[in-house]
């Protein structure tokens, strides 16, 4: 165990200065950008969700997110490059399982880390809202559970935040199946066997249609999607990403 999270702290040392910087611009970035959309008139009668899309704080909590994927991509190529400390890992007297869930534990703690930041973010974004409409409305403010029905309201914050046990089990899902994929695409990509590059795509347009779905867009072919039926096929994507990427570690397939 103490050396599983010896090789868990050195994983995350890698990733832990990006991830500080993105979780602190996902705190940052979308009050600076609700700060200016409440500069616009009328601001204080709009609805804190539409608020928070229009002002472009989403899409900076989106792009955020895909330059932390792309952190840990770099992460486990970096294992390739320079001194190639791949090998070296392979050599060390420990389970090659360890190896692969000791990145895998770095990058989900990295996870967890950026979306309590997004989390953050959202919450004082909405202190912001509620100190606009206090001035603007003499003292009379937002409902106390307006953060709560801002959230019941918005598809995509339920998607950050998600109510029941619906929306958590898919948002669940949708993380370790893109975290866990990638790692399996690479893993893949250097083993060639490049067929499990197909999995990783169909994972991935499964996520894409649980988005659509959830988030709201128009779709003709989701009018009977089932929330439920698509969390337990990620899951399997995701058993079949670790159990299969555990097996290339073992036999030393990667390098």
């Amino acid at each position: 165990m103490k050396s599983w999270y010896r090789l868990w702290q050195y994983e995350f040392s890698l990733l832990f200065r990006g991830t500080l910087l993105l979780a602190i611009g996902a705190v940052v970035t979308p009050l600076l950008f609700l700060h200016a959309e409440m500069g616009k008139d009328y601001a204080e009668i709009r609805r804190y969700e539409h608020l928070f899309a229009e002002s472009g704080a989403l899409a900076s909590l989106l792009v955020y997110f895909v330059a932390l994927l792309a952190l840990f991509l770099k992460s486990i190529y970096s294992g390739y490059w320079g001194g190639k400390s791949m090998y070296a890992m392979l050599t060390l007297p420990v389970r090659r399982e360890s190896l692969y869930l000791g990145k895998l534990a770095a990058f989900a703690v990295s996870m967890l880390v950026f979306w309590a930041a997004s989390v953050l973010g959202i919450w004082l974004g909405f202190g912001l809202l509620d100190d606009r409409v206090l001035h603007a409305t003499n003292g009379i403010g937002i409902p106390a559970n307006g953060m709560f029905l801002a959230v019941i309201r918005s598809d995509y914050l339920r998607l950050i935040i998600p109510y029941g046990w619906q929306g958590l089990l898919s948002t669940i899902s949708i993380g370790t199946a893109v975290t866990t994929g990638i790692y399996y695409g690479v893993l893949c990509e250097r083993s060639k066997r490049y067929w499990g590059l197909f999995l990783v795509a169909g994972s991935l347009f499964l996520v894409i249609r649980v988005l659509i779905y959830r988030i709201g867009l128009p779709h003709p072919y989701l009018t009977d999607f089932n929330l439920n039926a698509s969390s337990v096929a990620l899951l399997i994507f995701v058993l079949w990403f670790a159990g299969h990427s555990i097996r290339l570690m073992r036999r030393g397939a990667i390098v």
